[in-house]
């Protein structure tokens, strides 16, 4: 008999403590997501994407992921300002950022937002129009200043460039199209019959390269990346010869 009332006792202490618990589940608060960014993107380029969001009340940082076209993660972060950006991306490529607010732990009343997502793509390279300086190997100690334009057509490929004073002297400019393998196809000089290679005129009083430049378009390359285009140049008097470099700066 006192195990009976003993067993009834054990069963009301359970029925008791299962409403405790249910009593205290209830009483939890009901946690909300704060609200989910908006998101733009602020910068484009060849390379880099920056994007930023609207401040969300409540929250403390944001973490985020940008994601290339298949879906792979190319870097991911927590941040506690409104912008972030990225750099050495691919030319021409998309990318998504994924982006959530996340509330101060000590906000029982709320939780993470939604996840904020934004789709875009970089660009091409931005046409040029910079200051630059050819190196001659043709002529000794020869350095000139000058400054390479880009015309383009098209927003997808390179246009037409003019390198105006290219060895030193107004009005003798070196214009000219990049290949499909980098090498350049010079539109305003005359064919060597001699040698093939293209005939420049420069301007420039030196010698050597007085009535001439000849130039292999064959044996150049244009580094857009690294800003930087050679050529394989000779003179058209004396054995003089040996690449010209011409590089430039990025404009801000």
């Amino acid at each position: 008999m006192r195990f009976f009332k003993f067993s009834n006792i054990a069963c009301s202490l359970v029925a008791i403590a299962a409403m405790c618990t249910t009593s205290c589940s209830d009483d939890d608060p009901v946690k909300t997501p704060i609200d989910i960014p908006s998101i733009q993107v602020t910068q484009a380029s060849h390379n880099s994407l920056s994007f930023e969001w609207s401040a969300v009340d409540g929250a403390v940082q944001y973490g985020y992921k940008l994601c290339d076209s298949m879906g792979e993660i190319v870097e991911g972060g927590v941040t506690n300002i409104t912008s972030v950006s990225f750099s050495g991306l691919a030319l021409l490529s998309e990318y998504t950022l994924h982006l959530w607010a996340y509330p101060s732990m000590a906000d029982e009343a709320a939780t993470a937002s939604d996840e904020a997502i934004l789709t875009c793509s970089t660009s091409f390279y931005t046409a040029l129009n910079d200051s630059g300086v050819l190196t001659s190997a043709v002529v000794p100690n020869g350095s000139y200043d000058a400054t390479i334009v880009e015309e383009r057509t098209s927003q997808d490929r390179f246009g037409t460039f003019t390198i105006k004073g290219f060895y030193g002297a107004e009005g003798y400019d070196l214009v000219f199209t990049v290949n499909a393998n980098n090498t350049i196809n010079i539109l305003n000089g005359e064919v060597d019959a001699t040698t093939g290679w293209i005939k420049m005129k420069t301007g420039n009083s030196n010698v050597r390269v007085k009535n001439g430049l000849l130039i292999n378009q064959a044996d150049s390359y244009f580094d857009r990346e690294n800003l930087e285009l050679y050529f394989y140049a000779k003179a058209t008097r004396g054995s003089s010869e040996g690449y010209d470099y011409y590089t430039w700066a990025a404009a801000e």
